[in-house]
Order: C-alpha cells, then sequence, then structure tokens
C-alpha cells in the first residue's frame, strides 16, 4: 500500500498542474534558455509533461514558491528539444 507521503506527493502535484500559470515572461524565459523558439502552446505541453512525469521527493515547497527538480528528464527534455526544432 502507498505511503501517505505518496498521496500527499500526488495531490500536490494534481495541485500544481491545476494552478500553473503563464506569462510572456515566463515564455521569453524558456526559448531564451533553450536557445529555441517554441510557440506557447509547445511550451505549456512541455512543462506539463515534465510535471506530469516528475517523481516523488522532487518538489521542495521554499516559502510561497513550489521548486521542481527532475535531473533525469532533463535529458529527456533535451532530446525532445531537438525532436521539436526537427518539427519546425
Amino acid at each position: 500500500m502507498p505511503s501517505l507521503d505518496y498521496f500527499y506527493f500526488f495531490i500536490l502535484k494534481n495541485k500544481i498542474l491545476k494552478n500553473v500559470c503563464y506569462t510572456e515572461l515566463i515564455y521569453d524565459r524558456i526559448n531564451k534558455k533553450l536557445g529555441i523558439d517554441l510557440s506557447k502552446k509547445k511550451i505549456e505541453k512541455l512543462i506539463t509533461e515534465i510535471i506530469k512525469n516528475i517523481y516523488e521527493n522532487s518538489i521542495t515547497k521554499i516559502d510561497k514558491n513550489y521548486y521542481l527538480q527532475n535531473i533525469q528528464k532533463i535529458f529527456k527534455l533535451q532530446s525532445t528539444l531537438i525532436f521539436l526544432e526537427l518539427l519546425l
């Protein structure tokens, strides 16, 4: 049976997915950091997939902000970006 920590993690992850918001600054920062020009829709899909696939113990709360870390996903993200560049 999964632990209470797992249920809390699952609820928190879904709450983050429901409440994530995007601004022009976010789109610009992501494109600048990645060095490409993805559409808003592609950025939102990419971020959603990263959040959906994040592992337990990878969410940290500092003050009112949540920070997600997924080292394994970074490598997948790089591969995805290469693939997306080929589609553009």
